[in-house]
Parts: structure tokens; sequence; C-alpha cells
């Protein structure tokens, strides 16, 4: 496998469809974009919740179930199961993490797309994932992964933030005059 250059912004196909003139309505000296529709469950704080970690329930039942009627193989099993699943994925974002930290974003890519294998609605997976993007100047990605962010947390301050500056970078970009080539957007962990 070999790698691939790293493109600057006018040289990438900007195809995505939240780079086309309907999503992006230019105001006065500034770039607006128009509310992205979250994910059903991620309305209120339970839904929220429910998607960042899909095994709770079958954590939450199996342990009531174990109290009501004694340990057994079965629910024991389950349990263990799901308690593994939830403690795997979470070591691999906070691996990723580190790694992202060192400057190695291509190492804390490939664990956050197994973390994403394990569950496809983290909202933490997709932010991360999206700054990993935007460090190697993967704009295009960089946009997607930030949409999929805010779809599924739209509270997420810092995904429409960066999002924002995206847009604007990349608005920025396929006007000939300006002189932008990169952006440099770091997620740091308070």
């Amino acid at each position: 496998m070999t790698a691939r250059p790293y493109k600057t912004i006018s040289q990438q196909r900007l195809t995505h469809n939240s780079l086309s003139a309907d999503v992006l309505k230019v105001g006065k000296d500034k770039v607006t974009r128009p509310r992205i529709r979250p994910h059903r469950l991620a309305t209120h704080q339970l839904g929220r919740i429910l998607l960042q970690m899909p095994e709770l329930p079958v954590i939450l039942v199996g342990g009531l179930w174990m109290m009501q009627t004694g340990l057994n193989v079965i629910n024991s099993f389950i349990c263990l199961t799901a308690i593994v699943w939830f403690l795997s994925r979470t070591f691999l974002l906070q691996h990723a993490e580190k790694l992202l930290g060192k400057s190695r974003y291509h190492d804390a890519a490939k664990y956050i797309h197994v973390a994403l294998k394990l569950n496809p609605n983290n909202a933490k997976a997709w932010l991360l994932l999206a700054c990993s993007a935007s460090q190697r100047n993967q704009f295009d990605w960089t946009i997607r992964y930030l949409e999929r962010t805010c779809y599924l947390e739209p509270n997420n301050i810092v995904a429409q933030s960066m999002l924002n500056a995206i847009s604007q970078l990349v608005r920025k970009e396929a006007e000939p005059h300006c002189g932008f080539r990169f952006a440099v957007v770091e997620y740091k962990v308070i």
C-alpha cells in the first residue's frame, strides 16, 4: 500500500453536497450553514447516552436479572461481553487521542476506524476522525465527519465551530485571491 500525497483544497475534487452552492449560503462577509437535522435519538439526553453507549441497556437489564435470579452463566456471559465491547471501544478512542497529541494522524485514524466499526454512532469518534483528516489537509472528508458529528450530537459546540471554520476556509480557498493553503484545527481535551 502506497501513501497518497496530500492535496491542497484547490487540488481536491470538491464534490460533496456540503460544498455545493445550495448548501453554502453567502451572507455579508460570512458563510452560514443550514441547520443539520439531528438523529432522532439525539434530540434528548437519554437518546444521546444510548447513541454513545448502545451496550448500556444490556448491562443494566442483565445486572438487574442477575440480582433477581442469582448469578448464572448465560447472564454473566452476556453482561461481560457488553462490558468488554464498551471498554474496548473506549480504550481505542483514548489511545487514538494520545496518538493525535503525538502528531501520528494515520495511526490514530486506524484506531478510530476500528472503534467506529464497534459503534458507528459514536460522536466522539467522528470528531476525532475529523481532527485527523483536517491535520492531513483532507478538508472534504473533514466536513463530512463534522457533519456526522453534528448529526449525532447537535449540542456539540466544538464540532459546530470547527465545521463553520473549515467551511469558511474551503470557501476562501475556492476564491483565487485568498492565500489560504491549510488549516490547523486542534482538538484538546480539557
